[in-house]
């Protein structure tokens, strides 16, 4: 019984833990870390990011799946990248007794960077959805090269 309780409190520590889940708006464009296969567009797939500690994890999966949806559900995945997390912004700086965000600092924003390419993600409020934003005033405010779209 005791090595079964140390394998519980050990094995997060050891493989870490996912904290969260997201799914990209469908309305959103993809991060330019994916590109379509020949013959997909942008609503066909479903992008979905698993969040770490210190990185994410985004599988992008052909078929939709919007929340409430999970993985299961999808036909097929397409392909996967892990990017480096650099924490969470409010432009608006609003913290609570606790030090962290109180619920109005939405929209909070994310740089994620994998294979060199940074990208801006937006989480407009408390919901499990992300947004791609190419909005340069909020780029430039954050230290980001201007993207095109």
């Amino acid at each position: 019984m005791l090595l079964f309780a140390l394998l519980i409190v050990a094995c997060p520590s050891l493989f870490g833990c996912a904290e969260g889940y997201f799914n990209l708006a469908p309305d959103s464009r993809l991060p330019r870390w994916f590109t379509l296969p020949e013959g997909l567009t942008r609503d066909k797939v479903t992008l979905n990011e698993t969040e770490y500690i210190d990185h994410s994890v985004f599988t992008l999966y052909e078929g939709t799946g919007y929340p409430p949806q999970g993985p299961l559900l999808w036909s097929h995945k397409l392909a996967q990248v892990t990017a480096e997390r650099q924490g969470a912004t409010s432009l608006t700086e609003k913290t609570n007794e606790n030090g962290g965000f109180d619920g109005n600092s939405y929209p909070l924003y994310e740089v994620m960077t994998a294979n060199g390419i940074a990208e801006l993600l937006e989480y407009k409020r408390m919901e499990p959805v992300f947004y791609i934003s190419d909005d340069s005033e909020i780029r430039a405010r954050l230290d980001l090269v201007s993207t095109s779209k």
